[in-house]
């Protein structure tokens, strides 16, 4: 996602060819196909996370939509590439493209070949720290999390306001020190591999 391109975002409404979340496949593939001038779309993608799905007994890698319902375009002419959707009915004729902020951008620079690995952790003493994954030096960042389920929700600031993102997080240890003594609870690893199986 480097280069001297600028970043835009459909967002999905009710309008035009376009009605909700479930969408992104089919507007990507007709962007895709139907803009083959590299110069007005040079990617267009939709933002990636791995979590982990208990189901059937197991635990369960899994690979879902970071921001559902919105679709990720680079272009280096914004406006004729805004043309170019409009006379192709892919953008209706009141709407527009929106520019990506620098601040928009860190959240997409965290995730690795487009897609946001899960983040590992321990609490000790009801403190979290990140050991790995791109959670790790933004704890403060982390506003909740469900150590059940493997979630967190982090606060970004995204089109201009904050918001809260859930993304994959395993705390797989928790530790409370008394007088110098450590209790310790810990919770098996997810699997090591995408598609493995683990059970819990």
């Amino acid at each position: 996602l480097h280069g001297n391109y600028s970043f835009f975002v459909f967002i999905f409404t009710s309008c035009a060819m376009i009605t909700g979340t479930g969408r992104e496949e089919q507007m990507q593939r007709a962007c895709e196909r139907q803009i083959d001038n590299k110069a007005l779309l040079s990617k267009c993608f939709l933002p990636l996370k791995q979590e982990i799905m208990h189901y059937a007994g197991e635990w369960h890698l899994q690979t879902k939509k970071l921001l559902p319902g919105y679709l990720f375009l680079a272009s280096d002419d914004p406006q004729k590439l805004s043309e170019q959707c409009k006379k192709n009915h892919m953008l209706a004729k009141n709407d527009e493209l929106i520019l990506l902020s620098e601040q928009d951008m860190r959240l997409f620079s965290l995730a690795k070949d487009g897609i946001l690995e899960i983040s590992k952790g321990i609490i000790v003493d009801q403190k979290l720290t990140i050991l790995s994954g791109p959670l790790k030096g933004r704890e403060s960042q982390i506003k909740k999390i469900d150590r059940h389920k493997r979630r967190a929700w982090v606060s970004v600031e995204l089109f201009g306001k904050e918001q809260l993102i859930e993304v994959g997080l395993e705390v797989f240890q928790k530790i409370e020190t008394v007088h110098q003594k450590a209790t310790v609870t810990h919770k098996d690893s997810m699997p090591a591999k995408n598609g493995q199986k683990k059970h819990i």
